[in-house]
């Protein structure tokens, strides 16, 4: 498939530009064509061959569309469609403008189906690694409801909030993360210090060093090794299962996941369940968007039993999952019972929002003291061999 820079006139007279593929350029004047245009300009775009990015080792570090971009995607066609833009002009303006290949590659993917009549929810469910499924599923509730300039806002403040959310967790973990890094880099700067030196009197602290050196590069490695292949495990359904219910165990950290994946699921339900998305469907795309799939788990659990007619009532069937805690199914049960349930999710989430950034920099400024702590016992080891061997030579040369 080739892309083509097109500028068309309509019957009324009005002049459009933007974006096409095709097999070749007839084909995408035919597809003009089809759609009622008159084809003023045609102009093949050699270098944009229709192609998904090549994708690396890296990306299981850094993935390749950071919800950066998709928050400042989301606002911007907010913005544009709030403002009386065409869906078509607006995903090509915002086409345009993004800078990253992945988010550009599947834009403009989504603006060819949009151009020959398809949803744009319809559209993006076929790039799930860049559009979730709760983006998905809220822009096609604002496509049936006639609301999808307001669902489009609501969304983009969602993964605004997300993106804040890293980004304190980041701020908070950025000061023990430095001082980790030093305490692995500075045994090795020690060891290419004292080498350089020649006195037979050094040997037993160059020594030392070295072996404290060669064991922090060993550990950083093993640690770094360890990391990748939890990750490509992860991209498993399995992998990231197993992971994702030993991340809700662990001591202490176990307590702040199981906080921020109930706040995401919460503002996540809340979202979709204000759209007018059936409650049945909203469970399993607002457990997809926790980001845990346990939670994901329950909430397919949950929807089926509502599916079933076990239970008619939310909170009973998230109750019966043992995952949820009692607060969050009482407070679930007062929104149904008094018909405020998207408001009811929506103080749960803040609820728990609040307390897992609360703890994550009690945790913080606790990790702190314990590294400087580790790098004490450190710069100590070096120094006590320093001196044994300083102590050593000048023993050595009175004699």
């Amino acid at each position: 498939m080739r892309l083509f820079q097109y500028e068309v006139k309509t019957p009324e007279g009005q002049t459009l530009r933007g974006q096409i593929q095709g097999q070749n350029e007839e084909a995408a004047a035919a597809q003009l064509h089809a759609q009622g245009y008159w084809v003023a300009r045609l102009t093949p775009l050699a270098t944009a061959e229709v192609a998904a990015p090549r994708r690396s080792l890296l990306h299981l570090f850094f993935p390749p569309v950071r919800l950066k971009d998709i928050a400042a995607a989301f606002r911007e066609l907010a913005t544009m469609v709030n403002s009386g833009m065409t869906l078509i002009r607006s995903v090509d303006v915002l086409e345009r403008n993004t800078t990253n290949p992945h988010l550009r590659q599947a834009l403009r993917s989504v603006q060819a189906e949009i151009e020959h009549g398809g949803a744009l929810s319809e559209a993006m469910r076929k790039h799930p690694s860049v559009f979730s499924d709760l983006a998905v599923g809220m822009i096609a509730a604002g496509e049936q409801s006639g609301k999808l300039d307001e669902l489009l806002t609501t969304l983009a403040e969602y993964v605004e909030d997300e993106l804040e959310i890293q980004h304190m967790i980041r701020r908070e973990t950025f000061y023990a993360k430095i001082l980790f890094a030093a305490i692995c880099l500075i045994p090795l700067a020690a060891v290419f210090f004292i080498a350089s030196l020649s006195m037979s009197s050094m040997s037993s602290f160059t020594l030392a060093a070295t072996l404290v050196a060669v064991g922090g590069l060993g550990a950083l490695g093993l640690l770094v090794a360890g990391v990748v292949l939890v990750r490509a495990y992860s991209q498993s359904r399995t992998g990231k299962r197993w992971i994702d219910n030993l991340k809700l165990r662990l001591p202490i950290l176990g307590k702040i996941t199981q906080r921020f994946t109930l706040a995401r699921f919460s503002r996540a339900l809340s979202a979709l369940y204000s759209a007018g998305i059936p409650i049945i469907h909203a469970l399993p795309i607002a457990g997809r968007a926790s980001g845990n799939e346990v939670v994901a788990d329950a909430g397919v659990a949950a929807s089926q039993e509502l599916q079933q007619g076990r239970d008619s009532k939310v909170h009973a069937a998230l109750a019966r999952t043992r995952l949820f805690p009692d607060m969050v199914v009482q407070m679930i049960s007062t929104g149904e019972e008094t018909g405020n349930l998207d408001g009811m999710l929506d103080k749960v989430a803040e609820y728990y929002k609040a307390e897992a950034i609360t703890a994550t920099k009690q945790i913080g400024q606790a990790i702190i003291p314990l590294v400087v702590l580790i790098g004490a016992v450190v710069v100590a080891i070096l120094l006590i061999t320093f001196y044994t061997g300083l102590y050593s030579g000048v023993s050595a040369l009175a004699r």
